[in-house]
């Protein structure tokens, strides 16, 4: 019987631990829930207050993906949610299951301990009991049998009325769970729902968009210009602060041990520096792309798009030294960070908070961006590395706080 009872007490350790994990892994996926839930709101915002400007159709289009993507998480991690609550389900199954079987076990066990109390009941019987044993040692042994017998009956009776308990609160905290899943289950229907609704949107952007490829391949051609004018102005800058650095440190990139220890505290803060911009979400991603809406047309960028609101402030993404303020005319301002061998390069500015030579600390203002439209902007980050002398653009979705 005890070994029986042991074993439920291993496998009830056991079922708490997972449950334990379980409530974990629960909180960390409504925490996400809540976060995509949040960015989906205000995606489909901003998609709202340009759905009848004409000239924004393609910043539309951009949005809608972007809301797509985060709206497929989203049934990804409600999906997640579910099998995690089904998993729980099926522990606190188990788990009552046990329960159940330790406590017929222990009232069998406290049932036999009554019978024996009844039939050894009277204080004579207990003290033959006692006055019958063959010495002194043994008459102390079966008092003290006596007194603990009667001890162990009283736990047996406290672990029938807290196993009791025990069943009440996991049948309670079932129903909860069976009633989250239920919550779940329709808002994920619902999401799904929506997200059929996004891709039917996004066909339509689409279709009307194609109709315009003339006026597209044109602005692509213009933006290509500026991004190009740029792209040119910030590599002739650290190309320029190369070449004084190798001409002061005999024709080898050095760093100071100040920039080595800057580069050092920005490469261990990678996943975990701040957005440029306080609200927003990245429309435009790293790296060579299709065309959201030309066939068979690339294109590249350099570092992340982030839709915002309209003229939102700006701030450095870390502390460290303004290396110098660009203006690229028809393209606004840009505004170069040094972070040791790292730079952060802040791009489509309207206005600027600092000037060369500054120190600017992490979330310092540093700008203004400039309007994409009468109801939003869209700031650019890009993040450089210059090693040996040579540099390399990074994915900035990779260095900030994913959301």
């Amino acid at each position: 019987m005890k070994k029986n009872l042991f074993k439920y007490f291993f496998l009830l350790g056991f079922l708490l631990c997972i449950g334990s994990a379980f409530a974990q892994k629960k909180t960390e996926l409504e925490r996400k829930r809540d976060d995509l839930s949040k960015k989906i709101k205000y995606t489909n915002n901003l998609i709202s207050k340009t759905a009848s400007d004409r000239q924004t159709q393609q910043s539309q289009l951009n949005l809608i993906n972007k809301q797509i993507g985060l709206r497929e998480e989203l049934v990804k991690t409600i999906n997640k949610e579910v099998n995690t609550l089904e998993r729980q389900i099926n522990t606190l199954q188990d788990s009552l299951g046990i329960k159940k079987k330790q406590l017929v076990e222990l009232k069998e066990e406290y049932a036999k301990l009554i019978q024996i109390a009844a039939r050894n009941k009277s204080d004579h019987n207990k003290l033959m009991f006692i006055f019958a044993s063959d010495n002194f040692n043994q008459a102390f042994s079966r008092l003290k049998y006596l007194s603990q017998y009667t001890e162990y009956r009283k736990e047996q009776g406290k672990k029938i009325v807290t196993t009791n308990e025990q069943i009440a609160k996991s049948i309670s905290m079932l129903e909860k769970v069976r009633n989250s899943k239920e919550v779940l289950l329709s808002a994920q229907i619902s999401e799904r729902k929506k997200l059929q609704s996004d891709v039917s949107q996004k066909k339509s952007k689409l279709t009307e968009l194609q109709k315009q490829e003339v006026k597209l391949k044109q602005d692509l051609a213009a933006q290509k210009r500026e991004k190009q004018q740029t792209q040119k102005a910030i590599r002739d800058l650290i190309a320029a602060e190369i070449a004084k650095n190798k001409k002061s440190s005999g024709g080898t990139f050095v760093l100071t041990p100040e920039a080595k220890a800057l580069s050092s505290s920005f490469e261990a803060n990678k996943g975990k520096l701040p957005w440029p911009v306080t609200k927003g979400v990245i429309t435009g991603k790293f790296g060579k792309q299709p065309h959201p809406v030309l066939r068979n047309v690339t294109i590249e960028n350099n570092g992340v798009t982030i839709t915002t609101e309209r003229e939102a402030e700006i701030r450095a993404i870390f502390k460290g030294k303004v290396s110098n303020v660009l203006v690229i005319p028809g393209a606004g301002k840009v505004v170069v960070l040094d972070h040791g061998a790292y730079r952060s390069i802040y791009t489509n500015l309207k206005e600027v908070f600092v000037s060369k030579g500054m120190q600017v600390d992490t979330k310092s203002a540093i700008g203004v961006a400039l309007a994409a439209d009468k109801y939003k902007s869209e700031a650019h980050l890009e993040i450089w590395k210059i090693t040996n002398g040579d540099t390399q653009k990074l994915n900035p979705a990779l260095w900030i706080y994913r959301r």
